[in-house]
Order: structure tokens, then sequence, then C-alpha cells
């Protein structure tokens, strides 16, 4: 994924955030918990509910997310791992796990200008 991010208001994540995917599809990362925010040197942890969107079908997976930002409080490296915990469409009995991570620029929290994040799953 590359790019910017949109902040959706939804009633059970805080907050929901799509992005597009690079060849096509969307990702949606519903933040459920939080540890730690956004500034110099932090460290912030958090996870949730990474929801896949692909030709044929969703890829749910349940994620641990970890952003450590540099001296500017704005750059920071993400780093992401979890499982798999469902799908629909050809994607409806799989299981496996899901790591990545990448640079990304963040101008207030939760809302990221810009990024290069990379994902893989295993099934």
């Amino acid at each position: 994924m590359r790019g910017t991010s949109t902040s959706l208001l939804a009633t059970d994540c805080f907050p929901r955030i799509r992005q597009h995917v690079v060849g096509g599809g969307t990702t949606t990362y519903c933040l459920k918990a939080f540890h730690g925010e956004p500034g110099p040197k932090a460290v912030v942890r958090d996870s949730g509910v990474m929801t896949f969107g692909l030709e044929g079908g969703t890829i749910r997976t349940s994620v641990h997310v970890v952003e450590r930002f540099a001296a500017d409080g704005a750059h920071a490296q993400q780093t992401l791992a979890g499982k798999i915990t469902g799908g629909t469409g050809v994607y409806g009995h799989i299981a496996g796990t899901v790591k990545g991570g990448g640079p990304l620029v963040e101008s207030r929290r939760g809302h990221l200008v810009s990024s290069n994040l990379r994902y893989v799953l295993r099934l």
C-alpha cells in the first residue's frame, strides 16, 4: 500500500482506517486498542482487525502493530504481525498468518499522509 489513508467514522473502532492497495483492492484497519502517543522518538503499540478486500472476497486478520517514531515525531517505521481469523468468498475457509510493515508519515494522530506498507499473507 502506498499513499494516504482515509479515517472513517465507526462506532466499533477508533478509528477505522482505509487504504487502497497497489494493483487493486483495499485494506481496512479497525483499531481496537492502543498504548502510547505519536511524537518524537515515541513507540506506539496498537491492535485491531485488518480486513483485506481482494478480488474474490475478503481476508480478515487479528493484528498487533508497533510504530517507532523518529526524532521529528512524524516519520515512523511500522511492524505488524497477526493471524488470519476468517474470510469471505474464495477465502471463506482459510487460515494462516500476516506480517509486514514499512515506513509511514503521520501528520496528526490517525492521519497518514504517506506510507509504503507491505503485508505478506501466508495461507
